[in-house]
């Protein structure tokens, strides 16, 4: 039986690099993934996300709504990897990125 992966980011507000970060982890182990966010992307963003089937969820506690559901999937078997997408573009800018 195939392992079932699931990457979970949160972020306040997400954006095109993270949409596609996300995405570059989540297809290299051929893995579901989920943004969970606060405040409303642009429309491309939500487009983008569509196009690369990340599943968005927008809630005001984000990063506790991200934890919740890191402990649901891991319940259903799921190897989960939670990303806080803030500190990875964090990481980005400060290598010149």
């Amino acid at each position: 039986m195939a392992e079932k992966i699931i990457f979970i980011g949160y972020i306040e507000q997400p954006g095109i690099v993270d949409v596609q970060n996300l995405y570059q982890h989540a297809s290299r182990k051929g893995a579901e993934s989920i943004i969970v966010y606060k405040n409303t992307p642009t429309e491309k963003v939500l487009a983008m996300a569509k196009d690369k089937g990340h599943q968005m969820i927008q809630v005001d506690n984000y990063k506790e709504e991200a934890k919740k559901l890191e402990t649901k999937y891991q319940a259903d078997g799921y190897s989960v990897y939670l990303r806080d997408l803030t500190e990875i573009r964090d990481s980005m800018r400060d290598v010149g990125i």
